[in-house]
């Protein structure tokens, strides 16, 4: 086990290849917005842990070895779930349950865009794509990662969609990923402007805007989020893959 050089970023890419399900590791990678660590060669990787530097609580892993991937989370400081793919859920949860009495799973399930989104109903609220002007509409949002560093970094190159009411942003919908041909697609609703379709309409702005560009939007969800299933559904995005996040439920392992 080794971390992995920022020199190797190209090499790791091409190892766990570029999909939905790798964009944000690849893409924090690239921006030097995580740290890499791999079990094996870099062209053949027994496990890649990828630990981004804005969520460092929720390392992403890869890869075709459970244990690899156990031996490698043993060594980070500061994390508290684990991504990986399903099948390697299967064999890595009864590692963790020697450690741990109880590791929780849940899934999240990726989204892409073939051809065109369904355009929802337009809001009642002024809803719009942003540009690098529009950076004082960010300051009031309670997001700490927009996937860039830096909100600026975030409105220059990425794309944003807002709705508006009374000059205060109420919903954002931005890119929060590259890689390759896929942009990673998230969106933020204010608690009390929730129900009011203000995320599906954001979210239809910029994966609209991406469709023209030639990218390929991709939408990562909890299965549990009821309300960003919805938006997916409302656009006609189709399910392309599942991974699982584990989750122990103590601190320490015993």
């Amino acid at each position: 086990m080794r971390a992995i050089d920022p020199s190797e970023a190209a090499d790791l890419e091409f190892a766990i290849g570029t999909t939905p399900v790798t964009v944000a590791a690849l893409h924090a990678l690239r921006l030097g917005l995580a740290q890499a660590w791999i079990s094996g060669d870099i062209f053949n990787p027994r496990a890649v842990v990828v630990q981004r530097t804005k969520t460092p609580a929720e390392p992403l892993a890869y890869g075709i070895d459970a244990g690899a991937i156990w031996a490698i989370l043993r060594t980070l400081e500061g994390w508290e779930s684990v991504t990986v793919d399903t099948d390697i859920a299967r064999d890595l949860r009864p590692i963790m349950n020697w450690y741990y009495p109880n590791v929780c799973l849940q899934e999240i399930v990726f989204y892409a865009l073939r051809g065109a989104p369904i355009q929802p109903p337009v809001p009642d609220l002024q809803t719009r794509l942003l540009s690098n002007a529009d950076i004082h509409l960010l300051g009031t949002l309670l997001i700490d990662d927009f996937g860039f560093g830096t909100r600026e970094n975030m409105l220059r190159n990425g794309i944003a969609a807002a709705a508006l009411f009374a000059g205060r942003l109420m919903s954002l919908a931005w890119v929060s990923a590259y890689a390759g041909l896929y942009a990673e697609v998230s969106a933020y609703t204010e608690p009390d402007m929730r129900g009011r379709g203000l995320a599906s309409y954001t979210t239809w702005l910029v994966m609209e805007a991406l469709r023209r560009r030639g990218s390929l939007p991709v939408w990562a969800v909890d299965e549990g989020n009821g309300a960003a299933l919805r938006v997916a559904d409302k656009l006609g995005l189709l399910e392309v893959s599942r991974r699982v996040s584990l989750k122990p439920e103590q601190e320490q392992p015993r």
